[in-house]
C-alpha cells in the first residue's frame, strides 16, 4: 500500500505532465506551415525588389497566405494534440506564432526568425532595397544639355515612363538631332541622381 507522500508526489507528477507542452506533443504536429510562415515577410521584400511598384501592395498577398498557413496549422494542431489556439489568433501572425511556442511547446525559433525576417524586410525596403521614382521629365533637359555641350544641335530627348524601379537600374533613352541622327543614351537610376552615358 502507498503511503501519503507516494500518492501525492505521482499527483504532483501527474498534473505537471499534464499542464506542460512536452517534447513528445510538439514532436506530433509537422511545423512546416509554421517554418513557411516565419520566412514569408522575406517574400514581401523579393516581390518589391523585382517588381518595385508592387512595393504598396507586396505585404498583401504575403499576408493572405500567411493567415491562411496559420489556420491550417491551427486546424492540424487541433487534430493531431487537442490544443485549442484561439481562431482570431491567425489575424495576428506573430501573435499566433508565439501562442503556438507556448501552447505546444514548439521550438521558439519560429516566431524569432519571423521577427528577424519582418525587420530585415522592412530595414531594406527603406535602405539599399528601395524603389526609386523614375521622372523621365526630369532627366531629359539634362541629357539634351549633356549632349549640346558635346557640339550636338536641335537635341531632343525622350525617356519611357519607367515610373517605379530598382535602385541601380538602368534605363534607356532616345536622343535625336536636327538631322535626324538617333542614338541612345543609358540612364543609370540611384537613390538619389541619375547617371548617364551613350548607350555602347
Amino acid at each position: 500500500m502507498d503511503s501519503p507522500s507516494q500518492r501525492a508526489g505521482r499527483g504532483y507528477r501527474a498534473a505537471v505532465t499534464e499542464l506542460t507542452p512536452t517534447a513528445t506533443t510538439s514532436s506530433k504536429v509537422d511545423p512546416t506551415y509554421a517554418w513557411t510562415v516565419a520566412a514569408l515577410p522575406l517574400a514581401s521584400l523579393v516581390l518589391a525588389f523585382m517588381v518595385p511598384s508592387a512595393i504598396g501592395w507586396a505585404w498583401a498577398p504575403t499576408l493572405a497566405v500567411s493567415i491562411m498557413l496559420c489556420s491550417l496549422d491551427r486546424r492540424r494542431i487541433e487534430d493531431v494534440t487537442g490544443v485549442e489556439l484561439a481562431p482570431s489568433d491567425v489575424l495576428l501572425v506573430p501573435l499566433y506564432l508565439i501562442d503556438r511556442t507556448r501552447k505546444v511547446g514548439s521550438t521558439p525559433a519560429i516566431p524569432v526568425v519571423w521577427f528577424a525576417a519582418f525587420g530585415f524586410s522592412v530595414l531594406a525596403l527603406s535602405t539599399f532595397a528601395a524603389p526609386v521614382e523614375f521622372t523621365g521629365s526630369y532627366v531629359e533637359p539634362r541629357i539634351a544639355s549633356w549632349v549640346r555641350q558635346q557640339g550636338g544641335q536641335g537635341i531632343t530627348v525622350e525617356c519611357p515612363d519607367a515610373g517605379t524601379v530598382r535602385a541601380g537600374q538602368v534605363v534607356s533613352c532616345s536622343v535625336s538631332d536636327q538631322a535626324g541622327n538617333s542614338r541612345m543614351v543609358d540612364v543609370t537610376v540611384e537613390s538619389d541622381q541619375y547617371t548617364w552615358n551613350w548607350a555602347s
